[in-house]
């Protein structure tokens, strides 16, 4: 009986591809897996806003001393201050949402739907385009890749549409030493980013404690500010606000594609400690 591949000459290249093959197909169905399972136990999107909200006003009261009714007046008064950013969001979304409706637009966003065939090829497109849109202006890459990805989700055979979606998406001080210090500031922004999910607000809470801490235990200062960014940034992945846009458009919910992300976040964050660990000079 003859082996399924040859193990010689050209043979060897098949049973390289093969195994490769089957590994992404089994990554593939684990990243699926994955994903069904933390659903179950991720709440709705207005439920988690609703927690968030309650575990801020907690620690307000039992770790910074606040009086709970000094808590409700700092919910209140931080609503109002929050117009001007959510007349941008409202902006951005209607804006970008007639334009990729314009007859032009749809034309060209189905004629991009169709050219990869398969769900890695289309992964993988939408990544690229999505970073390229977001150089040009973040919002604009929200919008375009949430359009493209529904395309791509009716259009190729077998895509995972919830993964096409997912594509996109004090402590430290008494804790941290000299080889602790970068990994906790990086927990520490990703913390953070949960409650307060701007670049400028987490820099403003982390930064001056980081410095003075940085400065106290001898560490790289320029390091230490990659990791808050690092944090701030792959935190992104995890939080629920920057998903707003994308659940609207596709018409998904937080659960069906956090499982995803979550293996994106494990993954980023991985990658992250070893090259600060063994790249950095």
């Amino acid at each position: 009986m003859k082996a399924p591949f040859p193990v010689a000459g050209g043979g060897e290249t098949q049973s390289v591809s093969y195994t490769s093959m089957m590994i992404r197909s089994k990554g593939f169905e684990f990243a699926r897996i994955l994903n069904s399972r933390v659903a179950y136990f991720v709440p709705h999107s207005f439920l988690f806003a609703i927690l968030l909200t309650f575990i801020a006003y907690f620690l307000g009261v039992f770790i910074t001393y606040q009086g709970p009714f000094d808590m409700v007046k700092f919910w209140v008064n931080g609503v109002w201050n929050l117009l001007p950013f959510s007349m941008q969001m409202v902006l951005m979304v209607a804006a970008g949402f007639r334009v990729a409706r314009a007859p032009v637009s749809q034309r060209i966003l189905r004629s991009m739907a169709v050219i990869f065939r398969t769900p890695r090829s289309a992964a993988m497109f939408l990544t690229a385009l999505t970073a390229f849109c977001s150089l040009l202006n973040w919002g604009l890459g929200i919008i375009a890749g949430a359009f493209l990805a529904r395309e791509m989700g009716r259009r190729i055979p077998r895509s995972d549409y919830a993964l096409l979606v997912a594509v996109f998406s004090g402590w430290v001080a008494s804790a941290a030493s000299p080889a602790t210090f970068l990994p906790l500031v990086y927990s520490d922004a990703v913390i953070l980013n949960l409650f307060a999910p701007t670049s400028g607000a987490v820099w403003g809470i982390q930064a001056p404690l980081m410095v003075k801490t940085a400065e106290s235990l001898n560490a790289s200062l320029p390091r230490a500010i990659q990791a808050i960014s690092a944090g701030e940034t792959i935190g992104n992945v995890i939080h629920p606000f920057w998903t707003i846009l994308l659940m609207g458009i596709c018409g998904l919910s937080l659960r069906d594609i956090m499982g995803y992300c979550l293996m994106a976040f494990v993954i980023l964050s991985m990658i992250w400690v070893l090259c600060f660990n063994f790249l950095a000079g």
